[in-house]
């Protein structure tokens, strides 16, 4: 899992369809949460959760759980103001990579 960056002002990951970019403003756009401007940190947060999400894809569900992903998952939606499942399901979903960018996994 990493979350990747091959030019400045753009997060990318290796599984993940999700993608960040810098604004003027000097935040974030993410397309795990569109229409909300990030700190660079929850720039960094919402692109870990996707990166996760992708890469483990239905070994989140699967029983027993995977240890510690969900408390993990659980703290980094907290810090962007989400609850865990909202966030897992919007990872789970790929982007409408409308606006003219677009991010694409490696």
């Amino acid at each position: 899992m990493a979350v990747l960056s091959d030019t400045p002002g753009v997060l990318r990951g290796e599984s993940t369809w999700h993608g960040a970019v810098a604004v003027s403003s000097g935040g974030w756009i993410s397309t795990l949460l569109p229409g909300r401007v990030l700190s660079p940190g929850g720039a960094v947060v919402a692109m870990t959760i996707a990166e996760i999400v992708a890469a483990q894809g239905q070994a989140l569900w699967g029983s027993p759980p995977l240890p510690g992903m969900w408390a993990l998952l659980t703290e980094w939606a907290r810090r962007l103001d989400l609850n865990v499942l909202d966030a897992v399901i919007r990872a789970e979903q790929r982007p409408d990579l409308g606006g003219g960018w677009v991010c694409l996994p490696y």
